[in-house]
Formats: C-alpha cells, sequence, structure tokens
C-alpha cells in the first residue's frame, strides 16, 4: 500500500479506538464488487483493461477460496482488502503445502495506520493453521520485509531468440500445437501431476485463462503441445497488446524437448522473435537444452519476496525430499529444530546455526549464488549435505502468482 504524503483517518490515530472499530473477516460474496471497485482505484494505472474478479480472477474469487481473502470494514463499508491463494507443491518425493498472496489495497484515509500489517497477520495466520508452510507475495514493500519476508529463489533467466534455433537440427518429432481449449483442462491437471516438481493444479487455474486468454493482469495465450496427436506439453505466453507484468514464456509444464522444440513456432505466432524465459535451477533437463543455444542467461530471484509461516513443519515435510538426495542413513541423521528466533541444523556432532527467519529463508530458498555458497559451513560433512538439498528446487511461480 501506498503511504508517502497520506495521513491516516483521525479517529485512527486517538489510542487506536478506531481500529478496533474495524471488522477483519473472511471476504462475503457481496463483498467482491466492492472490493473489486477498490482494486480498480489503487492499481488503475497497472490494468490493461478493467479488471472484473469473478470473470477474470476466479482463481482467487471462487467461493472455496473466499475463506482465505480478508475484508476490513468499517461499518460495513470496505476499506480494506488482501488476497490469499494455497496450493501444493511436488518437490521430488515431498509435498509441501504454499500459498500466493496479493492485492493488498486499503483507502487513502486507512493507510499508514497498521490496517496492512493486521491484514497480512490475519491472512497468513488462517494460511499458517490451514497447512500453509510458507507463502510467495507479488510485492516487495517494506511493509513485508520488515515482518520476515525476504527476496529469495532460484531460478534462471535466459533471453530466447528465435534464430538461434536454426543451428538446431532435430529428428522430426512429429509436433503440432493449437491454442489450448477448456476441453483441455484435464489434460493440462495430468501434465502437471506428472512434473518432477511443480505446483498441483486444479481446473480452476486454468479456467479463467482459457476462457479470457487473460491471466495475472496479462493478455496471455496458453498453446498446447502435442506429439503424434498426444498432449505433451504447454507453454503460456504472454506477447502482444502491450502486457503490463509479464512478458516471453510464463508458465509451462510436460516434456521439456517437445517444449524447446516447439517454442521457436510459438514465439512465432506470438509475434515475437525476441523474449524471456525463467526456469528453476532444479529443471535440469530443461536448462541443459537451452544451454546448448547459448543464449544470454542471469540467475534471478523470484519476482517478488517469500516468507517462511512455520519452518519447522517444512523441513519436516522435506523429509522425503531429503531421502531422496541424501539416501535413508544421512538424511536420518540430519536434524533441524527451532532455538528462540534461530534455528539449527546438526549431523552427529557437526552444528550450524542460522541466526532468524530471514537467513533461514535464503538457505532454503535461494540466495546469490556467490553469498550462498559462503553462508555454508566450510568444514566438515554437514556443509556438504546442505549443499545437496539447498536451495530447494522450488517450481517458478507461474500462473500461481497472484
Amino acid at each position: 500500500m501506498k503511504t508517502a504524503g497520506v495521513s491516516c483517518h483521525p479517529w485512527m490515530m486517538a489510542n487506536n479506538r478506531g481500529m478496533r472499530r474495524l471488522s477483519f473477516h473472511p471476504i462475503r460474496f457481496g463483498e467482491i464488487k466492492q472490493a473489486q471497485g477498490l482494486f480498480c482505484k489503487v492499481f488503475g494505472d497497472q490494468q490493461i483493461r478493467r479488471v472484473d474478479f469473478l470473470r477474470d480472477l476466479d482463481y482467487v474469487y471462487n467461493r472455496e477460496n473466499l475463506r482465505n481473502c480478508v475484508a476490513v470494514t468499517d461499518r460495513g463499508r470496505l476499506v480494506a482488502h488482501t488476497a490469499g491463494r494455497p496450493a501444493e507443491v511436488l518437490l521430488d518425493g515431498a509435498v509441501l503445502k504454499w500459498a500466493s498472496y496479493g492485492h493488498v489495497m486499503a483507502r487513502p484515509e486507512y493507510r499508514g495506520c497498521g490496517v496492512g500489517t493486521r491484514m497480512n497477520r490475519t491472512v497468513w495466520g488462517w494460511l499458517r493453521k490451514r497447512g500453509a508452510d510458507g507463502v510467495f507475495i507479488s510485492g516487495s514493500r517494506g511493509l513485508y520485509l520488515r515482518m520476515g519476508a525476504v527476496t529469495s529463489g532460484n531460478y534462471y533467466r535466459f533471453r530466447l531468440e528465435t534464430r538461434k534455433w536454426k543451428t538446431v537440427r532435430p529428428v522430426r518429432l512429429g509436433l503440432s500445437m493449437r491454442p489450448g481449449r477448456l476441453s483441455d483442462i484435464a489434460d493440462l491437471v495430468r501434465l502437471h501431476r506428472r512434473e518432477r516438481t511443480g505446483f498441483i493444479r486444479k481446473p480452476v487455474d486454468f479456467a479463467s485463462l482459457l476462457r479470457q486468454r487473460y491471466s495475472n493482469l496479462s493478455y496471455m495465450t496458453l498453446w498446447m503441445i502435442f506429439e503424434r496427436g498426444r498432449p505433451v506439453a504447454y507453454a503460456a505466453l504472454s506477447a502482444g497488446k502491450r502486457p503490463h507484468f509479464f512478458d516471453g514464456i510464463m508458465d509451462y509444464a510436460g516434456s521439456r524437448a517437445a517444449l524447446f522444440f516447439a517454442i521457436p513456432a510459438l514465439m512465432r505466432r506470438a509475434g515475437m522473435r525476441v523474449g524471456p524465459i525463467t526456469v528453476s535451477a532444479g529443471d535440469d533437463e530443461f536448462l541443459l537444452l537451452l544451454r546448448s543455444l547459448r543464449f544470454k542467461e542471469s540467475w534471478s530471484p523470484v519476482i517478488g519476496v517469500h516468507v517462511l509461516l512455520d519452518p519447522i513443519r517444512l523441513i519436516s515435510r522435506l523429509r522425503p525430499y531429503f531421502l531422496n538426495r541424501l539416501g535413508s542413513e544421512v538424511s536420518q541423521g540430519l536434524k533441524f529444530r527451532g532455538r528462540g528466533h534461530a534455528f539449527e541444523f546438526s549431523f552427529g556432532r557437526e552444528r550450524f546455526r542460522v541466526r532468524d527467519l530471514k537467513s533461514l529463508t535464503l538457505l532454503v530458498m535461494g540466495d546469490c549464488p556467490e553469498k550462498w555458497d559462503r553462508a555454508l559451513p566450510g568444514k566438515g560433512a554437514l556443509g556438504g549435505i546442505l549443499k545437496r538439498v539447498f536451495p530447494i528446487p522450488f517450481p517458478i511461480i507461474g500462473l500461481n502468482w497472484i
């Protein structure tokens, strides 16, 4: 929320009496239009068309998810709002609970008075109780950073150029492609279920994109990729019609080889000769294919911030992932516990102290590789063990952005 040059309402400043008058509750269906109106006023300069929450954002504002969205009302009038969106993440044998978070907004006279902080605590508390281990926040404001969030992640961003595919001589794969349809939803969900790491998607995650060709405040087209008539991959591209937030390949799943060889044709159909793609550092096959063409490449954090809601539960849920990476004996010997506001990993007699939540987030989710390497123990077995499991190969946020 923007606060510069805005003073909160006088009644809010008097011993918090105004704050006590506010109601913080899960948004009701009848309040969605008020939230939409406030959104269009607060974020109007960021919209490429007037957003309709029920038409364009049904992956957030469906009846099942309304309990994760807070409405703040003053005598029945909606004055602030924010939204959460929980999901499950497949992670190389483990299943994590994660959530996206955004649309943090308030009327001007209610800014700078602690309403945003209380909204964050309220929704994060709901999400934690419902099992979320962490939250991705689409912004990076100081408000989130003061509450424990941190810019983190372990991704690589490539500048794709269609001309470089001319050097590739692939065997004919029988690939074909077309824009996605609502009838493809079952195949899209199935493709994600087969990912080694990725969000476990639901039909509602794709419905508005397929209907409207609009998602994440950007015009976007989802392309189905077929091999001899069988759906094997998809890619969502945002290009043309001046997309505001995203450009390039926004989201994908399925066969990386099929996707790799389909990319130049997809870009041409979208009117792109050059465009970006972000790839998780754990996506080894796709990274190898893209690096074979020597595209311009850079390490990248997530566009936003992460905050861990329950570190102890998160590490517990990562145990199947540790088992796959370390083997039975070593994974059982790796211990983790909280020590006040700090945390500690141990293996046998070795100890590694992590001083606070932000440091733990950077260790688990990823930081600039040079900084990250220096943060690990330089001697003993524990440093090598932690380097084999962290940063976790968290998938790209893609369509799970709010």
